[in-house]
């Protein structure tokens, strides 16, 4: 393939990524000439326009059910070997991390860990680009509300620094309601549902037809908003993990078009939504997920190293400011997912509120694609 053909096929992603249109791009020396393969490009294109198309005249519900029976319908592809991967049993995310990393992040994933210390963020020295010790505990009070111990508190308040702060949103959630937050939530099993495993040889396929991860993240959510799973719903939750896996790691080989705070939101924010989207399914699924085999593969493949200075001034910078506390907020929760734990219930709705629901930033989640997010976000 010469270099002309390479920036059309390049184009083509980048366009997938806009409009999260399918994604084929197997081509190979021996498919013929220069136009041919242009041409089959093309044709591809439209019909993946046109599948769109279709699609986008449903409501998203509608869009949901659709794709669910698409997914379901191909788990044939994504079986495990009867006699090998399939019938291996695994620990949990937080005691495989555990055994790499000592430090005593076990209880990272357990649904109610919440409830023994719902932390803040603290802001860092300025000069300091990165969060490395991110989550600061505070003490509560009879009432429930936050006691501040730093600069950033769970009030709400945004900090003399600027700081993004927790939308108000979340405090009409007590703490034990925080569980059932549509943002945070997960269903359970009914009695006598078995998920399969998780195939871990299709996860990194880089030949495999996928679409783009929006629609994965979008079935999921539809999925985590029931309060129980049937045996039907369960399949599809596995193979769109599984899909959601492959589109994702993909992606993390591509680096943000500049390194300025709204480029690393709409980036790290990406993968933001879809490790608290896998960790959610581990925390359903357990040792069905074999992360043995891949998580260390997968997450060392997604790279925080960014640098963001501290917020300044709130009233003098704005949407600029917002940006940089949010961004620098979403790099120490991925960093933290990759160390096997997810994120304390209120940190995980706040990020999800200032991404979907803030009037503030002009960033990609603002796009009528995210709607579905939004809307969980407004009628809590």
């Amino acid at each position: 393939m010469d270099e002309e053909e390479l920036s059309i096929v390049e184009g083509c992603l980048d366009l997938e990524e806009e409009l999260g249109i399918l994604q084929q791009r197997a081509f190979s020396s021996s498919e013929g000439d220069s136009s041919s393969r242009v041409m089959g490009l093309a044709s591809m294109l439209s019909e993946a326009a046109a599948a769109k198309e279709s699609v986008q005249e449903l409501p998203y519900d509608d869009r949901q059910l659709r794709f669910g029976e698409v997914l379901r319908e191909g788990q044939s592809g994504f079986e495990s070997d009867k006699g090998g991967l399939g019938r291996m049993g695994i620990p949990a995310l937080q005691a495989y991390v555990e055994r790499r990393e000592p430090s005593g992040v076990d209880a990272g994933l357990h649904p109610d860990s919440w409830l023994e210390s719902i932390p803040s963020i603290s802001n860092t020295p300025e000069g300091e680009g990165r969060i490395e010790s991110p989550w600061v505990p505070f003490h509560e009070s009879e009432t429930g509300e936050a006691s501040e111990t730093g600069e950033a508190s769970e009030t709400g308040e945004a900090s003399e620094t600027g700081e993004a702060s927790s939308p108000p949103d979340t405090q009409r959630w007590r703490h034990g309601d925080l569980r059932e937050h549509p943002y945070f939530r997960v269903p359970v099993l009914e009695e006598g549902v078995v998920p399969r495993y998780l195939n871990p040889s299709v996860l990194f396929d880089e030949t495999r037809k996928r679409l783009s991860p929006h629609i994965y993240l979008l079935t999921l959510r539809s999925l985590f908003s029931r309060k129980s799973l049937n045996q039907h719903d369960v399949d599809i939750l596995v193979n769109a993990v599984e899909r959601l896996v492959t589109t994702s790691w993909l992606r993390s080989r591509k680096e943000p078009k500049r390194e300025s705070p709204q480029y690393i939101v709409e980036h790290v924010g990406h993968y933001f939504l879809t490790f608290d989207a896998i960790v959610s399914a581990i925390q359903l699924l357990g040792e069905r997920m074999q992360l043995h085999l891949w998580w260390e593969k997968y997450a060392r493949s997604f790279n925080t190293d960014y640098y963001v200075s501290p917020a300044f001034s709130k009233t003098l910078f704005g949407v600029v400011d917002f940006n940089r506390s949010l961004a620098r907020r979403l790099i120490a929760a991925v960093d933290m997912y990759k160390r096997g734990q997810r994120p304390p219930a209120r940190e995980v709705i706040a990020l999800k509120t200032l991404l979907f629901c803030s009037p503030t930033g002009r960033h990609r989640f603002k796009a009528p694609e995210w709607d579905p997010w939004r809307q969980d976000g407004e009628s809590s």
